[in-house]
């Protein structure tokens, strides 16, 4: 999941948690589309409740982060998903929980990218 997330593609992230039987956590992943009028489709579409979406998976990366010194998969799962909700919520404050999971440069790179983006269209 986290490797579509950092690909933008949390589209797929979803469908992966469907298939998997987790429609609980695709439902939490799929919040982030900005409530917009859909001229093709002549509907509003997107969330509404986007800011509330994005404090709950800050909230979701915080609690994660708190276990994710456990050894072994444990605590790489927790690593994991604090990353996943930390790239969704994409505040500043958001950053800790993403870098972790960062492999390398450019990873952090976009996490930085990321967080300030998400801070910038909050405003």
């Amino acid at each position: 999941m986290w490797r579509f997330v950092r690909a933008g593609r949390v589209d797929r992230a979803a469908q992966l948690c469907r298939d998997c039987r987790q429609w609980w956590r695709a439902a939490s992943l799929t919040g982030g589309e900005p409530w917009h009028y859909d001229a093709d489709a002549e509907r509003w579409s997107g969330n509404p409740d986007r800011l509330l979406w994005r404090r709950a998976c800050t909230a979701i990366a915080r609690r994660a982060q708190r276990d994710a010194h456990l050894p072994g998969r444990a605590g790489q799962a927790h690593r994991h998903e604090a990353a996943i909700y930390g790239a969704l919520g994409g505040g500043a404050e958001c950053l800790s929980a993403i870098l972790p999971a960062c492999a390398g440069w450019p990873d952090v790179l976009w996490a930085q990218l990321k967080t300030h983006t998400g801070e910038r269209m909050a405003a």
